[in-house]
């Protein structure tokens, strides 16, 4: 069997439910959720097709009564269901699980956004080392205000002494290359 939904929360039992259970559970999270979090999935099996709210699939660790959802739940919002279905079926030997595909994929993103920002910050450094050394090596040094005639430069110094302005814009500098990287599809991987 297969279905559609993208988001669900299920009950999983060592031993099938008793009669009107499962239907107990699915109203549990309606009662229990968040105003509107249930609802219907496309079940296929074969090329049978059919619309559910409850479902369950046995498998090796035992039989997982499905109920779709809108969206993914926040932690609180399972705590109020598996508590709510607690309280309903006292006796029962069981564990919730949901899905929780947009805070895990929040935090890859989150993840993902951090790296590129240490690889942009890594990337202006060293860049800004480079141009450091060929300056030095060409006989500029540092002072205040720009001179090229007597070879003077503001920016000839030390990476983390330099205004965070001027950092802020070498940083974006290769941020916005690293978005176009992006967008072509490439991949950048650590040697």
């Amino acid at each position: 069997m297969y279905h559609t939904a993208k988001h669900s929360i299920e009950v999983k039992t060592t031993e099938r439910l008793p009669k009107g259970a499962a239907g107990l559970w699915a109203r549990t999270v309606r009662d229990h959720g968040p105003p509107g979090i249930t609802a219907e999935a496309q079940l296929m099996n074969g090329r049978d097709s059919t619309w559910s709210r409850l479902w369950c699939e046995h498998g090796e660790t035992g039989y997982h009564y499905i109920v779709p959802l809108s969206r993914d739940l926040e932690e609180s919002e399972a705590d109020a269901i598996a508590q709510g279905w607690s309280d309903a079926y006292p006796d029962g030997d069981f564990v919730i699980n949901w899905t929780q595909r947009a805070v895990a994929e929040s935090r890859v993103l989150e993840q993902q956004q951090e790296l590129l920002g240490e690889i942009a910050e890594a990337a202006a450094k060293q860049y800004h080392n480079t141009w450091h050394a060929a300056k030095v090596n060409e006989g500029w040094s540092f002072a205040h205000k720009l001179d090229g005639k007597n070879k003077k430069h503001p920016m000839l110094q030390p990476w983390e002494n330099l205004p965070e302005s001027y950092r802020v814009t070498e940083r974006e500098r290769f941020n916005t290359l690293l978005r176009v990287l992006e967008g072509l599809d490439l991949q950048i991987t650590r040697r």
